[in-house]
């Protein structure tokens, strides 16, 4: 997140929904507390619509940009999705390609063109 590039112009809010699990999550949020607009939502009921679910009523902001814990953005995310909001205030939804990323090489299979 430190490494996203955020225009001034922009007020931030991070939510993180800690949906029923028993992990690092409070000592990440701790760690980064200090240097980013965090803040840590608890819902009870897992799935990750309940998650999404949960974000929607407590975000604060004109737009909500949402990803998940195992996708890696490009420091350019915020940016670019602002940009697009500017540019098109009338659009009600965004969206990006999305491309997979592995830690090794994946199986024949799964390789994109």
């Amino acid at each position: 997140m430190q490494k996203l590039k955020t225009p001034k112009s922009i007020e931030l809010e991070l939510l993180v929904i800690k949906n029923n699990r028993k992990d690092e999550t409070d000592k990440v949020i701790a760690y980064h507390a200090n240097h980013l607009p965090i803040r840590c939502v608890f819902e009870s009921k897992p799935w990750l619509s309940n998650a999404g679910n949960a974000a929607l009523k407590e975000a604060t902001g004109d737009y909500i940009l949402r990803t998940d814990d195992d996708v890696l953005v490009d420091e350019n995310w915020i940016e670019t999705y602002s940009r697009a909001f500017e540019g098109s205030p009338e659009a009600a939804i965004f969206g990006v390609p999305i491309s997979p990323w592995f830690e090794g090489t994946p199986a024949k299979w799964l390789e994109t063109v």
